[in-house]
């Protein structure tokens, strides 16, 4: 699948999240900033809830040991959430943005380090 292909999915996936997601250059400019292809290609369709990673190497079709590590990087990009919940790590999708940033074009650019040329 082609780079902007992966892109395009995942930000149609990102439009079905809970909340409002802006559909503008401006935005997709931000997604690519801020995730890799690889990245997007996992982040897609996975629940916004939280899940176990056992929940999630089956819904994305993975071994454990395979997805584990990719998540606990995102993890610590914040991309995903690593919550500890009833016993259990559980990972979940974080938010594209604050709010209080959505509409603020210059901050935009400053945090996509000129992306948006």
């Amino acid at each position: 699948m082609t780079e902007s292909k992966i892109y395009e999915k995942f930000i149609e996936w990102l439009k079905t999240a809970p909340g409002s997601f802006p559909d503008s250059g401006d935005m997709t400019a931000l997604i690519k900033a801020r995730y890799t292809p690889e990245d997007a290609a996992l982040l897609t369709n996975i629940p916004f809830g939280p899940r176990t990673i056992e929940e999630l190497a089956e819904i994305k079709q993975m071994a454990v040991e395979d997805l584990k590590p990719r998540l606990d990087a995102l993890a610590k990009k914040g991309v995903v959430w690593k919550i500890f919940t009833y016993g259990k790590y559980r990972y979940r999708f974080s938010r594209v943005l604050p709010f209080s940033i959505l509409g603020r074009r210059q901050k935009f650019r400053a945090l996509c380090n000129g992306a948006f040329a």
